[in-house]
């Protein structure tokens, strides 16, 4: 019986696994901004508070799409947050020497005109370059997501890192970055002092959340140990 019911776990998780789509997914906070990274590489607290920031980042591997959606905070939920105002993601980049179409979107609606530039080998300040950037032209639009169809049918499993540890990366741009009370972020400069209000901020990681696969794997490993195992003691 307990052999059974081992079998019925291993065969659960091959089901699963099975199912699951060959998607990286990358979450991007202010800790991942340039703005955090030089205040504290000059020895000053952090500029952006916790929670002010949520980029979620996806790579499907098998459809060849790259997705940057915007899910910051854009209010203060009664002064209970901070936030920004008005977002717009105006740079794309990733790490990959392949071209891509440029989809935007502002509340899950097309964006319709728009233009972006390409900038092969693009520099993000401070965070590297990458093997693609697209950088876009009219500013006045303020997409909060940007959906990339890679022109390629071969892709990696994975976005390979940079020269500085990252795979991908985007600029945000917005009206304004607030406290939970109301009041204006500033910007501080390499000696410290304020030199106006936030504005945009890059953001870049490198470091992925696995997929659903790559954590089942290891138990249905055990498993299937567990039963060999079994059966050779009843042996």
């Amino acid at each position: 019986m307990r052999v059974v019911y081992l079998i019925g776990i291993l065969v659960f998780f091959l089901l699963t696994v099975s199912s699951a789509s060959a998607v990286t997914e990358y979450i991007l906070t202010e800790d991942d901004t340039n703005i955090n990274r030089d205040a504290l590489n000059n020895g000053f607290a952090p500029v952006l508070p916790e929670g002010i920031l949520k980029i979620r980042i996806t790579y499907d591997e098998t459809s060849g799409i790259l997705t940057y959606v915007d899910e910051s905070p854009h209010d203060s939920n009664g002064g209970t947050r901070p936030y920004i105002g008005d977002p717009r993601i105006d740079e794309v980049g990733y790490n990959l020497s392949i071209d891509g179409d440029i989809f935007d979107y502002k509340n899950e609606i097309p964006l319709t005109g728009t233009t972006w530039s390409k900038d092969t080998n693009g520099r993000m300040d401070g965070f590297g370059t990458f093997d693609r950037v697209y950088r876009l032209n009219d500013k006045e639009v303020r997409p909060d997501k940007v959906v990339v169809r890679l022109s390629t049918a071969s892709l990696p499993l994975e976005i390979p890192m940079n020269s500085q540890y990252r795979s991908v990366a985007l600029h945000l741009a917005f009206d304004g970055a607030y406290y939970a009370n109301g009041s204006k972020i500033y910007e501080i400069n390499e000696t410290g002092v304020n030199v106006g209000f936030l504005g945009s901020t890059y953001l870049a990681c490198g470091t992925e959340i696995p997929e659903f696969s790559s954590v089942v794997l290891p138990f249905a490993a055990i498993i299937g140990l567990v039963l060999i195992s079994e059966r050779r003691r009843k042996e």
